[in-house]
């Protein structure tokens, strides 16, 4: 800190030194931000010039503060984001909030799956993200008279810094509003591997599955156990924190963090979502400044009781001890996150630690 501060200090009595006055410093102090913000390394989106006023924090070209994101060439992107976590509730929720009048989502186009409607996959998904701006605005072009434009990719937990690359370029930093849902991971992870399981063995849907992004959610090989999962990949990824770390909350969180005010970010848990739905949803509520709900409450949470050859409730103990020993300390490293930089006023404090599910011998 005091190294940006004395570097700010240089710039300020540069500027003036010379006889430049506050136009140069301005342009000095605008540079000075962008040198010490995150940025992505990745594919470049577009050279569209920006301007980022380092003194305030605005976005040159920025919509209202309230209601639809308008980019400066006039395009709508969403202005709330549901980034997971994955297997973590976040189907429900979008379909809830997309149910409500003052909402809307995206729409599919060229044989996309049905679900692209809630969860778009443009900032997770490299071919997509190289088609652009007006490949991820036409999807909301509909949402012209929408307060809230939602996009919930539960795959964008992992893309704090080009998402808030992308807004800062194109406008709408400020007005984002993000969420995020967390689950206990052992529980997560298992449910994860379900999921992908249930893909797998499921020919309708590897027929449908002509996109990179639907041969994500399958299994790399046809794993006879959750055991056998842990063993040849989970753990892996967990131990080398890979970008299919999923449940490793607080690598994720700092980044977000790092690129948004603390009070744009509303970090949910799932054990409320299954327990008291109502006050789950007063949550949101609080947070997108939605008008409650009116008589019975609209959002509706329930265990996934599909069944399908292969399908496993509960972990072996043996597996759940390897994992709490991986997890133990991220957790913590989570909670104390949490602590230190509190959300929103109506975020849940302090976050509930999570509670590891029963096992068998």
């Amino acid at each position: 800190m005091w190294q940006n501060n004395l570097s700010l200090g240089f710039l300020i009595g540069l500027s003036f030194s010379f006889g430049f006055g506050l136009p140069s410093f301005l342009k000095n102090l605008v540079l000075f931000k962008e040198c010490n913000m995150p940025t992505y390394n990745g594919p470049v989106i577009d050279d569209t010039p920006q301007l980022w006023i380092a003194s305030t924090g605005a976005v040159a070209g920025d919509a209202s503060q309230e209601g639809v994101v308008l980019s400066r060439s006039g395009l709508i992107f969403p202005n709330v984001l549901l980034v997971g976590s994955q297997k973590a509730g976040t189907t429900a929720v979008a379909f809830w909030l997309l149910s409500l009048h003052a909402t809307c989502g995206g729409r599919t186009f060229d044989n996309e799956p049905g679900y692209f409607k809630k969860e778009v996959h443009f900032f997770d998904h490299e071919e997509r993200f190289r088609l652009g701006k007006e490949f991820y605005a036409r999807r909301f072009e509909q949402c012209n008279s929408s307060d809230f434009v939602i996009d919930a990719t539960p795959k964008y937990a992992h893309h704090a810094i080009r998402i808030a690359d992308f807004y800062r370029q194109y406008g709408g930093l400020l007005s984002l509003k993000v969420m995020m849902i967390l689950r206990e991971p052992i529980s997560r992870e298992l449910s994860a591997y379900n999921h992908k399981k249930a893909n797998s063995v499921n020919l309708a849907y590897m027929s449908k599955t002509n996109n990179h992004v639907g041969r994500k959610f399958l299994l790399k090989k046809n794993y006879t156990s959750f055991d056998e999962y842990v063993d040849e990949e989970l753990v892996l990824d967990l131990t080398t924190n890979s970008r299919n770390a999923h449940s490793l909350y607080s690598t994720h969180l700092r980044q977000w963090f790092d690129v948004l005010q603390r009070d744009q970010i509303m970090i949910l848990s799932y054990h409320e979502l299954i327990t008291d739905p109502v006050t789950f949803q007063r949550r949101v509520e609080g947070f997108l400044g939605l008008s409650p709900e009116r008589g019975e409450y609209s959002l509706k949470s329930k265990k996934n009781e599909k069944s399908f050859p292969g399908k496993e409730v509960i972990p072996s103990c043996l597996t759940q001890k390897k994992l709490a020993d991986i997890f133990q300390l991220p957790n913590k490293d989570l909670y104390a996150l949490l602590a230190q930089k509190p959300g929103p006023p109506m975020e849940q404090k302090p976050f509930p630690e999570f509670e590891v599910m029963p096992c068998y011998d």
